[in-house]
């Protein structure tokens, strides 16, 4: 829940910096009622053609004037700064701690983000274009219906939170610590302590390929389980080799001395 939130708010505050950067408004105003004199020539022609009587007559018609807010550009860039700021922050806070050891590719996490991001600034600039139009009379890039607008602006915030919420389950991650093994998977926590872990076992799965005449198994991915008094869990095999090690050395580190030979032997097929 906690980084459902934080990553709640960093799609928001991210989403609006770059809506607010890269967006192209106009950030020109059209101020209406400049009234203006024209001069309308008005001529009497008479039977034969000739010009009997000419003279102007003086009319007022209302202009329009388009102007450019001197204080747009500079106002918006210092606001997406901001929220890129707040963005960050609440991002590093939605992300595994520095104590967790991440099981997802980090390049797969940000491109998952930076999709949800980008979807979601084009909702953001379709708002702001409307809601500046309305309050700085400056001219919209679109000119959408009232309908289209409100259910964009309306469901805003739920297609957010969806993203977010999706984004949080597909993160894994765990944490050990004297205690036990934490496991975060699918926005599930789970605590594991280290008098309920028996032993520690390795499980590998394989995926069936074949063709006309042949068929054959490769290696999918391996597991470290670890073996409890209820039922087992799991470790997915992470992305990198270098988090593998990482995971076995905070796991000698911290574990019981009966469950070294174990742990050695299933690190050692891991």
């Amino acid at each position: 829940m906690r980084q459902f939130l934080y990553r709640f708010l960093a799609y928001l505050c991210l989403s609006l910096c770059l809506a607010l950067a890269a967006g192209p408004y106009t950030g020109v105003t059209k101020q209406k009622g400049i009234e203006a004199a024209r001069h309308l020539p008005r001529y009497l022609i008479g039977p034969s053609g000739s010009v009997l009587d000419g003279h102007d007559r003086a009319g007022g018609v209302a202009l329009s004037q388009e102007t450019k807010i001197p204080w747009f550009n500079p106002v918006r860039y210092s606001l997406s700064f901001a929220f890129l700021l707040w963005g960050l922050w609440w991002m590093r806070r939605a992300t595994v701690s520095g104590l967790d050891i991440s099981l997802s590719s980090p390049w797969v996490v940000f491109l998952r983000d930076g999709i949800f991001i980008l979807f979601l600034a084009l909702g953001v600039f379709f708002i702001l274009d409307r809601l500046l139009a309305h309050g700085l009379r400056t001219i919209p890039l679109f000119r959408a219906d009232r309908v289209i607008f409100n259910m964009v602006a309306i469901g805003m915030i739920p297609v957010t939170a969806f993203c977010a919420w999706f984004a949080s389950r597909l993160n894994q991650s765990l944490r050990v610590s004297e205690k036990g093994i934490t496991l975060m998977t699918s926005g599930e926590s789970r605590f594991l302590p280290w008098s309920d872990i028996r032993g520690f076992d390795v499980r590998e799965s394989r995926i069936l390929m074949g063709g006309e005449g042949w068929a054959a198994s490769r290696p999918l991915q391996r597991c470290l389980v670890i073996q409890t008094s209820r039922e087992p869990s799991s470790i997915a095999e992470p992305a990198f080799k270098s988090t593998k090690k990482k995971i076995v050395e905070h796991l000698k580190a911290t574990a019981p001395a009966r469950l070294h030979s174990d742990l050695a032997r299933a690190a050692h097929s891991w």
